[in-house]
């Protein structure tokens, strides 16, 4: 087991160094979620919080949007977003969703 929660580790924090953020978060989340150690979860949690915080201080960027984008690109999108990282669709990613829910807002 510690070696594909490690493997999962490192494939959240790829995803995110390759501008990934809503599949990388939501990997590393659902592994800080999960039976694995103390470490593991700490460290899973850590990545997924740096990069939260990094589309936080962008709307459009938590969106994956370009910032020229038409209300109607943004709306789209967000539903879009909403449908895949909703807590009731997805029980890992009830932080990721916030971070959405806001950058819609």
């Amino acid at each position: 087991m510690p070696v594909s929660v490690d493997a999962s580790i490192s494939e959240g924090a790829k995803l995110i160094k390759q501008q990934q953020y809503h599949a990388g978060i939501a990997l590393l989340e659902k592994v800080s979620q999960e039976n694995s150690s103390k470490t593991q979860n700490e460290r899973a949690k850590r990545f997924a919080e740096k990069a939260m915080k990094h589309l936080s201080s962008d709307p459009y960027e938590a969106l994956n949007l370009p910032k020229k984008s038409s209300r109607k690109d943004v709306k789209k999108t967000y539903r879009k977003l909403a449908l895949k990282y909703h807590p009731d669709k997805n029980k890992y990613t009830a932080d990721l969703f916030k971070v959405i829910q806001s950058a819609y807002d």
